[in-house]
């Protein structure tokens, strides 16, 4: 059956001479794998630059109940979007491919969740429109993440807590028996975090020193709750960004 649909792009890798290998998190399907037959030549329909971290793409495919891991080649490629600054902006450009990381190895399951992906679709051309004020927006999209994975921090009430537990996602004042939590002042940051996504605002009014903590903190939490071993690959990047 022929499918038709959207989605953004969280990983490419060359796949012999003229083709592509690419992870889409898709609006249909979810985490999706494809091939790409890159043209040879340069000036045809379909570019690289199509498949860059966090691109957003339209796209056909076939799609075979009966093979429903095998890699689909993908058809009628064209760009949903077109960046002004995702790419040109060294923050911006930073936090993309962190991003389009986590997504790649948190996301690993075919299920679509229509809620996550319509976030995802808006926040990143609005992330693209923002000349300032979006320091925080890696934060708010680890949150997203974890909304997604099921695991959202739990926050009973807005006065401080001791300690965060980041096995149960649950706050407390009492200390775990083991050593997956936070103390101290990145509790109270992730508590503010919490408080400036519930009530919609762009940033937190951070220092740099908090954000690198809050990345730190939810980066492992992530991690921890979608069962991935080692850090993320592009996060050093990041803290020498912020720091």
């Amino acid at each position: 059956m022929r499918v038709s649909g959207r989605g953004v792009v969280t990983r490419s890798l060359p796949y012999g001479d003229s083709r592509r290998i690419v992870n889409i998190y898709t609006e249909e399907d979810g985490m999706r794998g494809f091939i790409v037959r890159m043209p040879r030549k340069a000036g045809g329909k379909v570019r690289a630059s199509f498949f860059f971290p966090l691109s957003q793409i339209e796209f056909s495919y076939e799609r075979k109940p009966s093979a429903e891991d095998a890699l689909a080649y993908l058809m009628d490629i064209r760009q949903a979007y077109t960046y002004r600054s995702l790419y040109d902006d060294v923050r911006k450009n930073s936090m993309a491919f962190f991003m389009a990381e986590v997504l790649s190895r948190c996301i690993t399951r075919s299920e679509p969740d229509a809620r996550f992906f319509s976030w995802l679709w808006k926040a990143l051309q609005d992330f693209d429109a923002q000349e300032k004020g979006f320091a925080d927006f890696h934060l708010f999209f680890l949150l997203e993440i974890a909304s997604l994975l099921g695991v959202s921090p739990h926050m009973e009430k807005d006065s401080p807590y001791a300690f965060f537990d980041l096995r149960e996602g649950a706050f407390s004042d009492e200390r775990p028996l083991y050593q997956e939590f936070i103390a101290g002042q990145r509790v109270s940051d992730l508590q503010t975090l919490l408080r400036a996504r519930r009530e919609n605002t762009a940033e937190g009014s951070f220092t740099r020193e908090q954000r690198i903590g809050l990345l730190q903190t939810l980066s492992d939490y992530c991690r921890l709750q979608a069962g991935i071993s080692g850090e993320f690959h592009s996060l050093e990047v990041l803290r020498s960004l912020f720091s």
